[in-house]
């Protein structure tokens, strides 16, 4: 609270002398921070004037603040002999990160009044910085109120350790194949809105960043991370990750259909990559390229690029790398024979490394269809089962409902 003590003497001000339904902000990047902050004011002698009412709402993700604050009032009893103050946490798990409009976002602008008339006391937002940029992006009605912006700072050691502690796996918990989760983008908006002094951390957060808003499909967000990653590192003359920058741009572009730009910031890389050794960042935008060409229906040169990618994943022991590679081959063999080998050489890489996102993928999308191709029916109906049964229970349940209802297909062709 040293740190902080400016601020904190500001936050008191308002609980002291707020009246009615009055909005301010406490921008709080870390949970900890915020129970210290809480902590404070219950032993400061404001507590002796105020009754300070905290509700935490993180766990609801889609809802209504107005009907939530109403309910929660409602089984409250506040202190007739204090005038209450509201501290409200928790959420910025309903304002999200991904995209641009929610219907809590939503509902704070279009009921803003029912919400100052039926609330009618002061309250005190607790919100991490990403989130307060997006309340005053998309909830302008209800931001134009607030009457208090007060910026708490935190402490190196908190950045430090919260870093670290999101570098260790969580016991018993499998690698997320889709991406990173919403839960580590809020944690890494966090910390990139700590970190000004660090810029090789801010470089590190901001592609991680971008990483996870791609794996959430907010190309978007992805593109203003990677750019921000690209930016420092040029600055920090770190070529490594201006090569791992302009990768993640080369993606975004190749999804918007900008093949031209794809394949500019995929070479950039390349170069980059091999400047400083970076074997497995040259297998990666290697492949990236082949699937640019690929798409681009620049099949002999796609397929150069994927045997070029092959040899350094094999080198490097990139197991996963090699099985994407195959299964790419497969996709593009003429023979249906050829298909299917190759494809199932990718599958058994990709059960000895237990990825089960790209076992479903591969058996559902592909290894059942040139099953098809080759009139192996049965086999090809042994596939999907494989396919359902790995997705059932799993959040690829998608890929359990396309392959019952190629099953069904099948199974409907084939009565006589």
């Amino acid at each position: 609270m040293g740190l902080n003590l400016d601020t904190f003497k500001q936050l008191v001000s308002f609980a002291e002398l707020a009246d009615g339904f009055t909005l301010a902000i406490a921008e709080v990047n870390f949970a900890a921070d915020g129970d210290l902050v809480v902590q404070a004011l219950r032993q400061h002698k404001i507590a002796q004037e105020v009754d300070l009412i905290e509700l935490d709402l993180s766990a609801n993700h889609d809802y209504s603040l107005f009907e939530t604050l109403r309910c929660e009032l409602a089984a409250l009893k506040p202190d007739p002999q204090k005038n209450p103050v509201l501290l409200i946490r928790g959420l910025a798990t309903a304002i999200g990160v991904k995209g641009n409009y929610t219907q809590f976002l939503n509902d704070l602008n279009f009921r803003r009044d029912v919400m100052a008339a039926e609330v009618p006391y002061p309250m005190v937002w607790f919100l991490p910085t990403y989130a307060i940029n997006r309340l005053a992006k998309n909830a302008k009605d209800l931001w134009s109120w607030h009457s208090g912006l007060f910026e708490f700072r935190t402490t190196r050691e908190t950045v430090v350790a919260t870093q670290t502690q999101m570098r260790q796996p969580t016991p018993g918990q499998l690698p997320d194949v889709k991406g990173v989760k919403q839960e580590r983008i809020e944690q890494l908006e966090r910390l990139l809105s700590e970190q000004s002094q660090d810029r090789k951390a801010c470089i590190d957060i901001a592609l991680e960043l971008g990483s996870g808003y791609r794996g959430l499909s907010d190309y978007r967000q992805a593109k203003k991370y990677y750019r921000k990653a690209l930016h420092w590192a040029e600055d920090e003359q770190d070529n490594l990750s201006k090569a791992h920058g302009l990768r993640g741009l080369g993606f975004i572009y190749h999804f918007d259909g900008e093949s031209r730009k794809a394949l500019l910031a995929y070479e950039q890389s390349l170069s980059l990559y091999r400047d400083v050794g970076a074997r497995l960042g040259e297998a990666n935008t290697l492949q990236a390229v082949g699937d640019v060409l690929q798409f681009l229906d620049r099949r002999q040169e796609a397929l150069k690029h994927y045997e070029d990618a092959l040899t350094l994943y094999r080198d490097v022991g990139d197991r996963l790398g090699e099985a994407n590679v195959l299964q790419e081959f497969g996709k593009l063999q003429d023979s249906s024979l050829r298909s299917l080998q190759l494809l199932q050489q990718a599958q058994v890489l990709y059960e000895a490394i237990g990825d089960r996102y790209s076992q479903c993928r591969n058996l559902v999308r592909f290894i059942a269809k040139a099953q098809l191709a080759l009139g192996n029916k049965t086999d090809a109906l042994h596939a999907l089962r494989c396919a359902a049964d790995l997705a059932s229970n799993t959040e690829f349940e998608f890929f359990r409902e396309d392959a019952l209802k190629q099953m069904a297909t099948i199974q409907q062709n084939a009565s006589p």
